[in-house]
């Protein structure tokens, strides 16, 4: 086997959707050397398959498209390859957030951070649904300066994931693109969330690691009113226990 490619050496891949998807995509290659660009189909389906080896893949979209974002975030992990997503979202300009595999929170827990403290959960749920099954709708316009803010919060992000992810990981950066008031945001990860955080079942995980550790001495109930052990491997004999145990050790009264 040859020598292993370099993560550094692998070009930066951006999906475009979109004619400002288009632009930011060309800006980007004009500041960076080895952008590798693909679209999408009429409905706004994308085909990973196709898609290059590269050290970050990016999403930059006219509106915002649920499915693909949930796509490409599921791809981030699967393959532990960083992603960014930017989205005009009227009247934001989205940079963000930057999903670092096994350091950040993943883009499902930006979302369900950004519901816990919307107060219009309705109202943005339809929207992403409408937008989900009418892949032709939203505001078409844009202006050309938002396409070079873009490409360049995208080259920052790019440049500082190659000297040091952990320095960038989360990160979110909003424009009011009325006002240009602009603030930045690190998304914090949500504790159950099964692709970035604990990976275990919130109603179980604060007993279940004891529970396998402490198996001998764990028991559950039987219909005979006997404890039986909770045996690990198929086949081994339990042993029936009373339901009530001496106190004393010797056979007398029982609790």
């Amino acid at each position: 086997m040859g020598e292993p490619i370099h993560a550094l050496s692998r070009p930066v891949h951006i999906i475009s959707v979109g004619a400002f998807g288009n632009a930011v995509a060309a800006a980007l290659k004009e500041l960076l050397p080895d952008v590798l660009q693909t679209g999408v189909d009429a409905q706004n389906q994308a085909y990973p398959a196709s898609w290059p080896i590269a050290r970050v893949n990016i999403l930059a979209s006219w509106r915002p498209v649920p499915a693909l974002q949930q796509l490409i975030d599921g791809i981030s992990f699967a393959w532990k390859r960083p992603s960014i997503t930017v989205v005009l979202n009227a009247p934001y300009l989205l940079v963000g957030p930057v999903v670092v595999p096994g350091i950040s929170a993943c883009y499902n827990c930006y979302e369900r951070r950004f519901l816990q403290h919307s107060a219009r959960q309705e109202v943005y749920r339809s929207l992403q649904d409408h937008y989900d099954q009418h892949p032709e709708s939203g505001p078409q316009g844009y202006l050309p300066s938002l396409v070079h803010i873009a490409a360049l919060r995208l080259a920052q992000n790019i440049l500082q994931l190659d000297e040091d992810a952990s320095k960038i990981a989360g990160q979110i950066w909003h424009m009011n693109t009325l006002t240009r008031y602009t603030f930045t945001a690190q998304v914090v990860g949500v504790h159950a969330c099964p692709r970035c955080g604990l990976r275990r079942d919130e109603a179980t995980r604060s007993y279940l690691d004891m529970q396998k550790e402490l198996a001998d001495i764990f028991y559950q109930t039987g219909g005979n009113g006997l404890y039986q052990p909770v045996l690990e491997e198929p086949g081994a004999e339990a042993i029936a226990m009373p339901a009530r145990m001496s106190m004393n050790g010797h056979g007398g009264k029982t609790c």
